[in-house]
């Protein structure tokens, strides 16, 4: 499957290894390309434009920092959701804020992406061991159609209602 990737800090480039080890081919997105090496010496492709990036991905996944964050990449002039294909999935795992999740869901669904919001929880050491738990916000049939692959992030991955109730449910851990 090609997927997307965009925040590959100790987190996201642990997850994206474990990605590209389960035979997935990532094009890859970070502010520091220089620590990101790892990756593409294991075959991830770079890309410097955003929106390039989603074009022809089944899958784009985010980690970022935070809500501000999400939406500039996501939503930006030159952001990914502008080269996703209709049909396409985009999964979030960043702790957002259920406002972004909400903005980022509607711009999603009107270009016909379907949005999981999964935020993580773990520490880097889970991430590279595929240890991670998720709360996905989802539509059950995408969260049907995405569970195969979000297990490869982690054993326990619980649909917890639609986009924003995964975010939800992380927030009311912490």
């Amino acid at each position: 499957m090609k997927i997307g990737f965009v925040g590959l800090g100790n987190m996201g480039n642990a997850i994206a290894v474990n990605l590209i080890k389960a035979g997935h081919k990532l094009v890859i997105n970070d502010l520091a390309r220089e620590l990101q090496s790892n990756l593409e010496l294991q075959g991830a492709k770079w890309c410097d434009d955003l929106a390039r990036l989603g074009a022809g991905c089944e899958v784009v996944f985010t980690a970022l920092p935070g809500p501000a964050d999400v939406e500039e990449v996501m939503l930006g002039a030159r952001g990914v959701l502008n080269g996703m294909d209709r049909g396409a999935f985009y999964i979030d795992l960043t702790t957002s804020s259920v406002a972004t999740v909400a903005k980022v869901a509607a711009a999603a669904a009107s270009q016909g992406v379907r949005m999981l919001d999964a935020p993580m929880t773990g520490k880097i050491k889970d991430a590279r061991e595929a240890s991670l738990t998720l709360h996905v916000g989802a539509d059950a049939a995408d969260f049907n159609a995405c569970a195969p692959l979000l297990t490869l992030l982690g054993p326990e991955v619980l649909h917890v209602g639609p986009p924003g109730a995964g975010t939800a449910a992380k927030l009311a851990q912490a």
